[in-house]
C-alpha cells in the first residue's frame, strides 16, 4: 500500500521521488533515511514514535497540499491512506 501512494505523489507532481524530496543519490542512501520517505511526505517529526506516526499525519503537510491542489482533495486522501495503511493494518493484524 505504501508504493501505492508513492506511484501518485510522483504523478501528481511530475517528478520521481528523488527530486520531489531533494534526494541527491538514491543509490547511496543510508537504511534509515530510506525508512523515513513516508515521515518526509507527510511532514513527520524525524523522531517520531512508532504509535503515534498516524495521529500526526496533516492535511498541510507540503507535499499534501502540492497534490492535493494539482489532482484535488479525495486524490489527496487517497494518497495519505496508502501512505498510512502499512500503520492502520499492523494494529488491525499483529494484536499486540
Amino acid at each position: 500500500m505504501y508504493s501505492l501512494g508513492i506511484i501518485p505523489v510522483e504523478t501528481a507532481l511530475w517528478k520521481p521521488i528523488e527530486m520531489i524530496l531533494k534526494i541527491e543519490d538514491l543509490a547511496t542512501m543510508k537504511p534509515t533515511d530510506l525508512r523515513n520517505v513516508r515521515g518526509k511526505l507527510l511532514d513527520l517529526p524525524d523522531n517520531h514514535a512508532e504509535e503515534s506516526k498516524t495521529a500526526l499525519v496533516s492535511k498541510n503537510s507540503e507535499h499534501l497540499v502540492e497534490v492535493g491542489r494539482t489532482f484535488g482533495d479525495s486524490y489527496r486522501d487517497i494518497v495519505e491512506i496508502c501512505l498510512c495503511a502499512n500503520e492502520v493494518e499492523r494494529r488491525t493484524y499483529c494484536q499486540d
